[in-house]
């Protein structure tokens, strides 16, 4: 069994620490995390593809607004319209099934890493000794096992979902916006 320490990240070594268990990098750390990612990978990356196509849709609405705007000032089609504005139904209504299911998928996804935290957190306390507890404040060990570990699940899930959107939707915005700004290829090339 894996053995946790469970004093802070950034608390300072103390003289005794040739007794205390290897320190290992926030690197490692970090990638240990990811491991209870792994069970759940189908379920991320299906939810990663739905974000991918919701920033998709939410990178089209420029160009339906502008094709709309299009067909109301020039050609007065009224008909054509009615169809752009069927068609922005369309993809508001698919945009929102999409995110709906990705919203499940990571909440889903982070409920059971929540579970599996703690339930191996729990694990790993009920085989210390008594003299651990005796030493350790109660306080401090209940709010480890919910609110850390919580903030854990939430790395791992929202945030890191959220940083993905927000790169997909600037790479997608500087992609479609690049050809419009002859002047900006020219001087690249």
């Amino acid at each position: 069994m894996e053995t946790t320490n469970l004093t802070p990240l950034t608390s300072p070594q103390t003289k005794d620490s040739a007794t205390a268990p290897p320190r290992t990098s926030d690197a490692a750390k970090i990638w240990r995390m990811y491991g209870f990612l792994k069970p759940y990978r189908g379920r991320l990356l299906i939810s990663l593809m739905c974000m991918m196509v919701v920033t998709g849709l939410a990178l089209y609405y420029p160009k339906l607004l502008s094709n709309m705007l299009e067909v109301v000032n020039r050609t007065k089609d009224f008909h054509a319209l009615n169809s752009l504005l069927g068609l922005m139904m369309i993809v508001v209504l698919t945009q929102a099934l999409f995110q709906y299911f990705q919203t499940y998928l990571l909440t889903f996804i982070g409920e059971r890493i929540l579970l599996d935290l703690r339930t191996r957190l729990y694990n790993h306390l009920q085989g210390l000794s008594l003299e651990f507890f005796a030493r350790q404040r109660v306080g401090d060990l209940l709010s480890r096992i919910s609110g850390d570990v919580a903030q854990v699940r939430s790395v791992l899930t929202t945030n890191i979902a959220n940083l993905l959107a927000q790169i997909l939707m600037f790479l997608g915005a500087l992609t479609e916006r690049f050809p419009l700004y002859p002047e900006l290829r020219a001087k690249n090339t």
